[in-house]
């Protein structure tokens, strides 16, 4: 199974109505992971390195709160372009996304510096497609119920039609059909930042 959602995994889930070769199925996957994506705030599954850059406006503050829910592996931190310890870097055990400072920094204290886009933290995030299967499932959802909808007789005019393998398709947009359909937020609101 690839790590992220791929056009196949689209047709396996639909039984092969909608055909991972089709440019629409690409489309749509698209636009449902960017809805879901925007929804929970940040990329969730998979896995992956980023940088990410953090204003921190708020005064001598002792925690600095990323926007993720499943920390990987710190790989740096540097505030105002001067490196971090990341021995002297604590996660939450409680809440994830979130870190404090164990030791004194130079800039005075067992805080994080103030200021936009002071703070730089390079890690690995997310879940792994085991991790997140009911994420994946909620998006392969929003795809097929989307697509129903779309090929409703109320969603436009039938632009194509074909018989043998019925393959019906009127004229809404897919991005338009992915918008309009219902987010399951049963599941993906416990992927969703606070």
């Amino acid at each position: 199974m690839p790590e992220d959602l791929v056009p196949g995994d689209v047709e396996q889930y639909t039984g092969g109505s909608l055909s991972q070769t089709d440019p629409e199925t690409v489309r749509a996957l698209n636009a449902a992971l960017a809805r879901v994506r925007r929804y929970c705030g940040w990329h969730v599954s998979p896995v992956r390195t980023e940088v990410i850059t953090i204003d921190r406006p708020a005064r001598n503050h002792p925690c600095l709160v990323l926007p993720t829910l499943k920390i990987v592996q710190l790989n740096s931190i540097t505030i105002d372009d001067l490196p971090i310890e990341l021995n002297n870097v604590r996660m939450s055990a409680d809440a994830p996304g979130v870190l404090s400072l164990n030791n004194w920094n130079p800039w005075g204290g067992y805080h994080w510096d103030s200021g936009f886009g002071l703070v730089e933290v390079n890690l690995r995030h997310g879940y792994t497609a085991a991790e997140a299967e009911d994420f994946r499932e909620a998006v392969l959802s929003l795809v097929a119920r989307s697509a129903q909808s779309a090929n409703s007789e109320a969603a436009g005019p039938l632009i194509e039609k074909e018989v043998d393998d019925v393959r019906y398709r009127w004229a809404e947009t897919v991005e338009g059909a992915v918008s309009a359909t219902a987010l399951d937020t049963s599941i993906i609101g416990k992927y969703r930042l606070y």
